[in-house]
């Protein structure tokens, strides 16, 4: 992390609510539209909206973007997010409880996931394997006329 903090998903959502109180709520989305568009004609997946103010920006930017809520129970949440072992992400059930309850209505530059779902033109459970997650994803990818083969890129 540019900061010099840990890569913890703690570091992260603050460093995502200090963006959006100083630079706008749809600043990481735009951010993410002017790489997109640089890189031309294609179909993209972007991990991870947690304003709405950033769906807005990308509807706004990207013509054709349409928002897919991934939602699943907290437990299973729980579960794979320790399961990743990500570097300061060392959190009980409990203190996942609270970060969770946080993300779900931020105040307007915070994170606020119940009004992502809300806005969200599809919405995919996702509680369980991975071959029924992609079966769901290749089903919604040839249902919105998408490629149902997908590379992962991160920019």
């Amino acid at each position: 992390m540019a900061r010099g903090g840990e890569l913890s998903t703690r570091n992260l959502i603050d460093v995502g609510n200090e963006l959006r109180g100083k630079l706008g709520l749809g600043v990481l989305a735009e951010r993410v539209a002017g790489r997109i568009k640089r890189l031309g004609t294609g179909s993209y997946c972007i991990d991870a909206l947690f304003n709405p103010a950033e769906a807005d920006a990308l509807r706004k930017a990207l013509p054709g973007f349409k928002l897919v809520f991934v939602g699943a129970p907290l437990e299973v949440r729980y579960a794979r997010f320790a399961s990743r072992r990500r570097e300061g992400d060392g959190l009980s059930l409990d203190e996942f409880r609270t970060m969770d309850a946080g993300q779900k209505s931020g105040g307007s530059a915070g994170q606020r996931i119940d009004d992502c779902r809300a806005a969200a033109d599809v919405v995919v459970e996702n509680a369980g394997s991975e071959e029924e997650f992609a079966a769901r994803c290749r089903s919604l990818f040839k249902q919105m006329g998408l490629q149902a083969s997908v590379k992962p890129s991160v920019f």
